[in-house]
């Protein structure tokens, strides 16, 4: 990051992958903007589409959206790897919230991140049309099975060993990105 600008995260706010990455931010202690993103058009908060891509040279309609210098990442889970490998840790050091390359530990986490995007982050639907009412999201008796499956696997399997995701003795950004989801 270049000395005359700061890291930049569009996004909303309230979203949990917008938080896991402020969150993420904030404890590896980076300076950085926040710019407020709601993309599509039906949400009367929503940044209009083409003003939303205009925004950035990525041409995403997701967010999160990470600007660091000219680099634009999306997906959580991506920014919060990339912020821990490029600004977390010192030479020859594992990154702060993360691990080292080829670690099992590294394995365990990314694991759980990938797991994460179809799972734990099902969860939100709970909420999500609260935050979102253009969204009209129905929770059925299914859901409500599925989310209990989600979090009891996170318990009984993520946790089995230790309070932190994969069985590691310190949090890491899988643990961020779960507390985001589970929180409530």
């Amino acid at each position: 990051m270049s000395a005359n600008k700061a890291v930049r995260l569009l996004g909303v706010p309230l979203s949990q992958p917008f938080t896991s990455c402020a969150w993420t931010m904030l404890q590896l202690e980076i300076p950085f903007k926040i710019e407020i993103a709601v993309p599509g058009v039906s949400s009367k908060m929503g940044t209009k589409h083409e003003n939303f891509k205009s925004l950035t040279s990525h041409r995403s309609t997701q967010v999160p959206v990470l600007i660091d210098d000219d680099l634009t990442l999306t997906e959580s889970p991506a920014i919060m790897a990339y912020l821990c490998e490029h600004y977390g840790g010192k030479h020859g050091e594992d990154p702060k919230l993360y691990a080292a390359s080829g670690s099992k530990k590294k394995a365990m986490i990314d694991s759980y991140m990938h797991w994460h995007h179809t799972h734990t982050r099902f969860v939100s639907k709970l909420f999500g049309s609260k935050v979102r009412p253009d969204l009209k999201a129905n929770v059925s008796e299914k859901d409500e099975k599925a989310i209990q499956d989600i979090l009891t696997s996170i318990d009984t399997g993520w946790l089995h060993s230790s309070p932190y995701i994969g069985g590691s003795d310190t949090p890491s950004i899988a643990d961020i990105l779960a507390y985001g989801e589970v929180r409530c």
